[in-house]
């Protein structure tokens, strides 16, 4: 069994199991195979104890296993791995992405992740629903093969309780919800209401922060949105899993020019820094003092 597929205790502790995910411009998904290994060292000396993966359907299976090992080498726990993500309802687009699922899936699978990630496309209507629903109850089954759960992510271009609306239902206990605090901004919901809405179906994070125009996949604390309230309600809904950014050091289009490139490493040391700091005064507010740190932090003190 994977991590991501173990209990866990309690995130909001004194010690929180913050992962890692990157995004394609500086992250995890444009690596050739042999520059995994100074990447994830950089993920871990940063303080990080999980790792996501982008799109790696690029990578053998053989060359998925040695990351995996790798990872646990330095003490680093597999998440979830982002499928290819369908962008159109055309035919062709269509064909390549139902080819490209069971890669996906067989390489989340060596990489030792628990959850595949996807998108709903943008919906409302009841055709849309049945068409994301025929669709994702067939990456479902693909994912399944594997032994991992499929995550729904909410997207920039649909309500949060569209994506839930899917997740409810396909209705099947290998299927939840991923909370992506950007996208949830960029659709006009705060992401502590995004939270709210997926509720317990929440599998896995992408935590990142915005300033609400463009899809920044900033270090949390570098953009408008309230990290104590998202937590807060990660909390009241009973989300157990770690905590997981989706960040980069560069992207060409953040909506604040000064910050399209602050480097790989300014980002991971500012988004650890910033969300601990977070959920330590989130844990002392609630007088937790007596809750154990995270089971994986524990096994490695």
């Amino acid at each position: 069994m994977s991590d991501e597929g173990q209990q866990h205790d309690h995130w909001l502790c004194v010690d929180p199991p913050l992962g890692f995910g990157g995004v394609k411009w500086d992250g995890l998904d444009t690596l050739r195979a042999a520059d995994y290994g100074p990447a994830l060292e950089l993920v871990r000396r940063v303080g990080f104890r999980y790792v996501a993966y982008g799109q790696v359907q690029q990578l053998t299976e053989a060359a998925a296993r040695s990351i995996r090992n790798t990872a646990a080498e330095l003490g680093l726990a597999p998440t979830w791995v982002h499928s290819v993500v369908l962008g159109s309802e055309a035919p062709e687009a269509y064909a390549r992405y139902r080819a490209a699922q069971p890669v996906c899936a067989r390489i989340a699978a060596a990489l030792g992740a628990g959850v595949l990630v996807d998108h709903t496309l943008a919906g409302g209507t009841a055709p849309d629903l049945q068409r994301d629903v025929d669709r994702l109850g067939a990456s479902a089954d693909e994912a399944a093969r594997f032994g991992l759960t499929l995550g729904v992510e909410n997207v920039s271009s649909a309500d949060p309780g569209y994506t839930r609306q899917v997740v409810d239902a396909l209705n099947r206990p290998d299927v939840g919800c991923v909370l992506d605090t950007g996208h949830a901004a960029l659709a006009g919901v705060a992401p502590q209401d995004a939270a709210r809405i997926l509720g317990r179906r929440i599998v896995a994070t992408h935590l990142q922060d915005t300033f609400g125009e463009t899809d920044d996949h900033l270090p949390p604390g570098l953009g408008h949105l309230d990290w104590n309230a998202i937590l807060s309600v990660l909390d009241e809904v009973g989300y157990r899993g770690p905590l997981v950014l989706e960040i980069g050091g560069a992207k060409p289009r953040r909506s604040v020019a000064e910050l399209r490139d602050i480097g790989l490493e300014k980002a991971l040391v500012l988004g650890h820094r910033y969300l601990t700091y977070i959920v330590r005064q989130l844990y002392e507010s609630k007088g937790l003092e007596g809750r154990a740190v995270h089971a994986l932090a524990a096994r490695q003190a």
